[in-house]
This record gives structure tokens, C-alpha cells and sequence, in this order.
């Protein structure tokens, strides 16, 4: 081979492997911005995640306040609607009557002033 012939191909080399390099490059800038968008979308998931756990929160707590006051109408029921308690008893025992006017003269009697 010639010396022209030998620095035609290590010219046509040289062109590859600038082409070469040119493609790496761009290939390079596509895999950071590809990285990037990862990372972009990884800080959203976390974002998104965390507003999920604070709606969690503020269910759990709304819940929460929820059973606080069923428990209280319910020591409330409990101490209100006991059978024993003189409040109810009385009551009780006019509606186990069966005739409804001494029912009405039992509850509405007037004390008889001498």
C-alpha cells in the first residue's frame, strides 16, 4: 500500500470515529435528561406519597374523633337508659298499666289540701 492510500483510511477512521463520538455524545445527553426525568418523577411518587400519608392522617384522626364521641353518647345512653335509674322507673311503672286513665289520674294527681 501507498502512503496516500494508508492516510485516506486513517482518514475515513478518523471520520468514524468523530461520528462515533458525536453519537456517543448525544446518546450521553439523552441518558442525563432521561436520568433527570427519572429523578423528576421519583420527587412527584414522593410528593404524591406523602400527601396520601397526610390525608391518611387527617382520616385517621377524624375517625378517631368520631369513636370519642360515640363513646360518650354511649356512657351517656348507658347512664340515662339503665332500667334502675329512678328517672326512667318511674315512667316505667305507668306504662305497665293497662288502663291508660288511671295511667293519666296516677301521674297528674293533685295532693288534696285540707
Amino acid at each position: 500500500m501507498q502512503r496516500s492510500e494508508l492516510t485516506e483510511q486513517i482518514g475515513k477512521v478518523n471520520l468514524k470515529i468523530a461520528t462515533a463520538n458525536k453519537e456517543l455524545e448525544e446518546l450521553e445527553l439523552k441518558y442525563k435528561k432521561k436520568k433527570l426525568e427519572i429523578r423528576k418523577y421519583k420527587n412527584e411518587m414522593s410528593g404524591l406519597k406523602l400527601e396520601l400519608q397526610e390525608l391518611d392522617l387527617n382520616n385517621w384522626k377524624e375517625q378517631h374523633k368520631q369513636e370519642k364521641i360515640k363513646n360518650v353518647q354511649k356512657q351517656i345512653m348507658k347512664k340515662y337508659a339503665d332500667p334502675n335509674n329512678e328517672y326512667y322507673s318511674q315512667e316505667k311503672k305507668f306504662l305497665n298499666t293497662d288502663d291508660l286513665y288511671t295511667n293519666y289520674m296516677e301521674r297528674n294527681v293533685l295532693p288534696y289540701l285540707d
